[in-house]
């Protein structure tokens, strides 16, 4: 079983940090043949996706892939062969972070059709994702904010 776990807070030691490390120390302690890797990507430069369909033409090696090449093409690929992925972010103005929210289009646009009466979703498979989210607020505070309303967009192109 492959488990990424992927970072979308600046800092690397941290609680976003944290709660994915104790995720995966889960992942390990159930199954210790499970390979487990966190990805940090403020390390790397990239950015959201351009839309230039490249994903999108039918027969060619790119179909189902992100055809831009930046420091996170090949994590891109890693990671679409995950069995589970975690993702951690803070919560930033009621959303995910940036950086976050461009690898999320990046990873996940690739797998969607502009077709009717079809199928919009292309992916080869099924992965299992977990979102874990940090703030510096308690619970009933986030619901009053509307919290669960604002993060509902990006779990449900999740599930």
């Amino acid at each position: 079983m492959k488990v990424f776990a992927i970072n979308g807070s600046p800092r690397d030691k941290h609680n976003t940090a944290k709660m994915l490390d104790a995720f995966l120390a889960g992942v390990k302690s159930a199954d210790d043949s499970a390979e487990v890797k966190r990805i940090d990507l403020y390390k790397y430069s990239y950015k959201g996706c351009t839309e230039c369909f490249g994903c999108k033409v039918k027969d060619s090696a790119n179909y189902g892939k992100c055809c831009y090449k930046d420091d996170i093409t090949e994590i891109l690929t890693e990671v679409s062969l995950a069995d589970v992925i975690v993702f951690g972010s803070p919560v930033y103005f009621g959303g995910i972070t940036g950086n976050l929210m461009c690898f999320l289009e990046r990873l996940f646009y690739p797998f969607t059709a502009f077709k009717k009466d079809s199928e919009r979703v292309i992916a080869p498979r099924k992965i299992k994702t977990v979102f874990l989210h940090t703030m510096n607020i308690s619970e009933e505070m986030a619901k009053m904010a509307g919290y669960e309303q604002s993060l509902s967009g990006v779990h449900r192109w999740l599930h």
